[in-house]
This record gives structure tokens, C-alpha cells and sequence, in this order.
């Protein structure tokens, strides 16, 4: 199992972070199993306190990559990295290369 944080962005009271990992990971909401070799994760916390409010997976059956994380205005992040096969970000699934 390999988990490798690789960004970190703070936006006001917010620390939002992004990686890969494989297997599974519990980021603080649960666990979350891998659907491939490595999949992206985004998990966002209180920076105060450190308190989880949520986390997510992103992944296909391939190797899938977080690289870079930023906070936007609304309270949500922008996720930049590389994904392989379809993989579904929440507007339907995306193909990579």
C-alpha cells in the first residue's frame, strides 16, 4: 500500500490536500478502497483544529495521479494531476491516456 500526499492549499479557515495512494485510506470520513493501481484522493479539514469535512477518491483502473490542489472562492478546490482509462470526476466518466 503506498499513500503519498503530494499538495497542500490553505483558503482562509480551510486546508484542502491531494495525492494518491493504494489499497485503501481512511482520510478521516471512512475508508476508501481503491478502484485501480492508484487513485487520487481530495480531503479538506479545518485548519483550527484539524476537524475532517470530507474526503473524496477519484480513480479508474489505471494509475491515476493528484499534483496540485488550490482553494476557489465557494469553499471547493481545483485539482490538477493525471488519470489513465475512464474515470468519472462527477459529470460522467472522462477518458485519459
Amino acid at each position: 500500500m503506498d499513500d503519498l500526499p503530494s499538495a497542500l492549499a490553505v483558503s482562509g479557515s480551510d486546508l484542502a490536500i491531494t495525492g494518491y495512494y493504494s489499497g485503501s485510506a481512511d482520510l478521516g470520513g471512512g475508508l476508501l478502497p481503491s478502484a485501480g493501481f492508484d487513485d487520487i484522493f481530495v480531503a479538506k479539514y479545518a485548519t483550527g483544529d484539524g476537524r475532517h469535512f470530507w474526503s473524496r477518491r477519484f480513480g479508474g483502473l489505471g494509475s491515476d495521479y493528484g499534483y496540485g490542489i488550490a482553494g476557489i472562492g465557494s469553499g471547493g478546490v481545483v485539482v490538477a494531476g493525471t488519470f489513465s482509462g475512464a474515470v468519472d470526476f462527477g459529470g460522467g466518466p472522462a477518458m485519459g491516456s
